[in-house]
């Protein structure tokens, strides 16, 4: 019985648990998922166009393109293991999950040294609604999130021990994060800044922190101006979405005031009474914040975000110095990131904040340790019992899914790939069905957005067409329906789902030859 115990304290068997789980999950996940999310399409053919002509032309596929890293690893794996592209993508991804969770672990055991808030820790990630929601998306977000977590735990292991060589892998996973986004070239510039936040080492010492970090950005900087002089053609819009940091740095406040103004405009014009119009900034001010900690805390999970206040109020994480700051400079180039991104755009998408999650859920096992040490208590342990009950019921919600099956697009889709010709025209106002429909790979993206104009059908330019396939959902707008009233034909074939969702395809004319 003692080895017994000896054997599940091993941190070897949590991380092999940890990685078999976040295998299973994967697995799970991208088996039931019916239909690749339309950002994969974008990925997953721009890998297609490496193989057909180079990077550079494929960088020019879709506007995610512009980025090609991600793609590049798409079109190397399906190469090298005659994977499909789609299947290649999904092991990536799954490969970065598993990075994800076993980092997540790794820094928690540098956090408290103790394997009970590992386990703790495996349950919390493992049980994440957002971050498990996520895993069946081909997105390069994946890659990103791992290597991000990776920085993390080689900062925290830089700032106990001052190793040059921690400093490396935390430059070098965060210069590899950013091939994947953008934004990892922000904790790439902004976190060196953390050195001069120790009041325990001389100025000196400082110093040689902010050098020692910046050594992978110094490099990265020079390499890419060498390439810039050998290249004196190219410049820094042409290295692929580098301009927008440059653009974020020199323009993002004005973008944020712009935005702002626009909102206080809309509001006294359209909200608010004549007496409020004075309190408009306040009001406008209030809203925006309000409304990003919604986005924050529900992207976290309301039973996560009481528990990080909760771990928060009783102390029950107690961090080195080194370790709270590194933490809290993460935390506070996050916010940065997504405030502004929100300021700008006045939206959030649900992926552009796990990154964030994460890095709040590191408190969520220490709040479940404390009321687990305090379980000697009927209230405690009932409390405890609830927390994590809830904490499962996330993961089955986001292992089940309970909305309408999309499975009718993909039949639909491979139904015309079976039998419309090749060299028929055929109009599809859905770029899902066009994807799985296989038509059109060479110029699809033009194409699909040409498409999705139910315009291009009107005045009977539909009968230009040999097969017309429309997608229609509860959201569809009185145009495509009018449109389908005009073309005065029976369906060949139609798919549907239990809510009514359909792909309807017309036959108009034969195909010549």
């Amino acid at each position: 019985m003692k080895q017994e115990v000896v054997f599940y304290q091993r941190e070897s068997f949590i991380y092999i648990v940890a990685a078999f789980i976040s295998v299973f999950l994967s697995v799970w996940m991208n088996l039931h998922e019916t239909v690749i999310n339309r950002d994969a399409i974008c990925y997953v053919l721009s890998a297609e166009a490496m193989g057909r002509s180079s990077i550079q032309a494929a960088m020019h596929e879709c506007p995610q393109a512009k980025w090609p890293f991600y793609s590049m690893l798409i079109y190397g794996l399906s190469n090298m293991t005659s994977l499909s592209y789609v299947v290649a993508a999904y092991f990536l991804d799954g490969v970065f999950s598993i990075i994800s969770v076993l980092a997540f672990l790794a820094i928690l055991k540098e956090l408290s040294h103790s394997t009970r808030l590992m386990w703790l820790g495996l349950f919390v990630i493992v049980c994440s609604h957002q971050f498990n929601s996520v895993r069946q998306y081909i997105i390069r977000d994946h890659g990103f999130w791992a290597l991000y977590l990776v920085s993390l735990f080689f900062l925290l292991q830089y700032f106990r021990h001052f190793k040059r060589a921690d400093a490396f892998f935390w430059g070098g996973s965060l210069a590899a994060a950013t091939l994947f986004r953008i934004e990892g070239a922000i904790f790439l510039m902004g976190l060196p800044f953390l050195s001069w936040f120790f009041p325990r080492q001389t100025l000196r010492q400082r110093l040689g922190h902010f050098v020692t970090l910046n050594i992978i950005l110094f490099f990265v900087c020079a390499s890419m101006v060498g390439w810039m002089l050998i290249h004196p053609h190219q410049t820094v819009g042409n290295l692929g979405r580098i301009q927008e940091v440059v653009n974020q740095f020199e323009q993002g406040l004005l973008m944020m005031l712009d935005r702002y103004q626009g909102m206080k405009a809309q509001l006294i014009l359209h909200v608010l009474s004549y007496d409020a119009v004075r309190e408009a900034g306040l009001v406008l001010a209030l809203t925006i914040c309000v409304w990003y900690l919604v986005n924050v805390l529900s992207n976290l999970s309301w039973i996560y975000s009481l528990l990080v206040l909760y771990a928060w109020r009783s102390k029950a994480a107690i961090l080195k110095q080194s370790d709270g700051l590194v933490l809290a400079s993460y935390l506070f180039v996050n916010f940065l990131i997504t405030f502004t991104f929100f300021v700008e755009h006045s939206f959030l998408s649900k992926r552009y904040l796990i990154a964030f999650s994460l890095v709040l859920m590191l408190w969520v096992p220490f709040a479940l340790d404390r009321l687990l040490l305090q379980a000697n208590r009927f209230r405690a342990r009932s409390l405890f019992a609830g927390v994590a009950t809830l904490i499962f019921i996330s993961l089955m919600s986001s292992m089940i899914h309970f909305g309408y099956s999309k499975a009718y697009i993909r039949d639909a889709g491979i139904w015309i790939a079976q039998n419309v010709p090749d060299k028929a025209s055929i109009y599809m106002n859905d770029s899902q069905l066009m994807y799985y429909s296989s038509h059109y790979r060479n110029d699809f993206f033009s194409i699909a957005h040409r498409y999705t104009h139910a315009d291009s059908l009107s005045h009977g330019q539909w009968k230009q067409y040999h097969y017309i396939a429309f997608h229609l959902n509860k959201q569809d707008d009185a145009k495509v329906l009018t449109i389908m009233q005009e073309i005065p034909l029976m369906p060949v074939k139609e798919f549907a789902n239990a809510r009514g969702d359909k792909v309807v395809i017309f036959k108009v004319k034969e195909t010549v030859g």
